[in-house]
């Protein structure tokens, strides 16, 4: 039976020693050097024990720029450790030191496991070590979402371990973490932390849900569905797009994060969503699920008009 100690304590040990898990872990920053994104790299390389570490040094590959990875994440240091035949490629967030990507290629196989893969509870807890490690749960903005073991090859097991993005209990959508190694031998084998963008500036409820629906099927009668095509609301912190703008798109406009109610619509041959953003009421993005309308299908051509919350007044007459 595969005993949970084989992986986590030699992690712990390696980190202690010489190193805290407090040195180990991301300084505070408001933005990394070169040389200090290098150091936390080459440190939580060596924490896990992989097989490059101290036989060649950590080359850097590019800071990348704000907005030209806008789709992805905030910018990051990327660094490559390559020994002629093997690599281990690390990304360091700039802004906060949280390890956000590591990816092991290396052509070694695993030994031939003796043991029956690592049980959920124990896959759950290994991950968790090494996301800490990373610095990516400092934040309290991750929380667990699944973990899932798949075969792959003869005999071979990987799990692969998540956890959603939350703030003030809301989710991110489409950002989060994932971690997976081999369900044997518990080797590390990639991971990605994907923070893009800050949290919102507010989370401020200004329209409620039942003004978002309104709003959302307004813009749907204009762009040609039948009224009462939303069929439930939910909310997200989404990234702005420009989908229900003439000629938008869903990639993502801008790198902020708003608080927006969901709104999801469901035609005969489509499903989608609708962004109301929360605050002020606004359309600033949504998607469609069905490939065959990828674009969204947007006949509106003039701005919708900005909605103002209602107001309720107290009779003030005497009963």
């Amino acid at each position: 039976m595969f005993r949970l100690n084989q992986i986590i304590f030699p992690i712990l040990l390696v980190a202690c020693a010489g190193k805290s898990i407090a040195q180990v872990q991301p300084v505070s920053t408001a933005s990394l050097t070169q040389a200090q994104a290098l150091g936390i790299a080459t440190r939580f390389s060596a924490s896990l024990g992989h097989p490059l570490s101290g036989r060649s040094p950590y080359q850097p590959n590019s800071a990348i720029a704000p907005k030209a990875n806008i789709s992805r994440s905030l910018p990051e240091w990327k660094f490559t450790q390559f020994d002629g035949k093997n690599s281990v490629d690390v990304e360091v967030v700039a802004a906060t030191g949280v390890v956000s990507g590591y990816m092991n290629h290396t052509d070694t196989p695993d030994p031939q496991p003796e043991d029956a893969p690592m049980s959920k509870s124990e896959a759950i807890a290994q991950a968790t070590v090494i996301l800490t490690r990373a610095g990516a749960l400092k934040t309290n903005e991750l929380t667990f979402n699944r973990a899932d073991l798949t075969p792959f090859g003869k005999d071979i097991t990987e799990w692969w371990v998540s956890w959603n993005r939350t703030y003030q209990g809301v989710v991110y959508r489409e950002q989060g973490a994932s971690i997976g190694f081999n369900g044997e031998t518990g080797r590390l084998l990639g991971f990605g932390v994907n923070f893009k963008t800050p949290p919102p500036s507010t989370m401020k409820t200004v329209f409620s849900q039942e003004q978002a629906i309104e709003v959302a099927d307004k813009q749907l009668q204009d762009a040609g569905y039948l009224p009462g095509s939303v069929i439930r609301v939910k909310t997200e912190i989404v990234m702005p797009n420009t989908f229900w703008k003439p000629g938008g798109s869903e990639a993502n406009s801008e790198l902020i994060a708003r608080a927006a109610w969901v709104c999801v619509y469901k035609s005969s041959d489509e499903i989608g969503d609708v962004w109301v953003d929360r605050e002020t009421g606004l359309i600033i993005g949504g998607t469609s699920y069905n490939s065959a309308k990828y674009a969204g299908p947007r006949k509106v051509e003039k701005p919708m008009a900005t909605p103002v919350p209602k107001t309720v007044v107290k009779s003030t007459a005497k009963k």
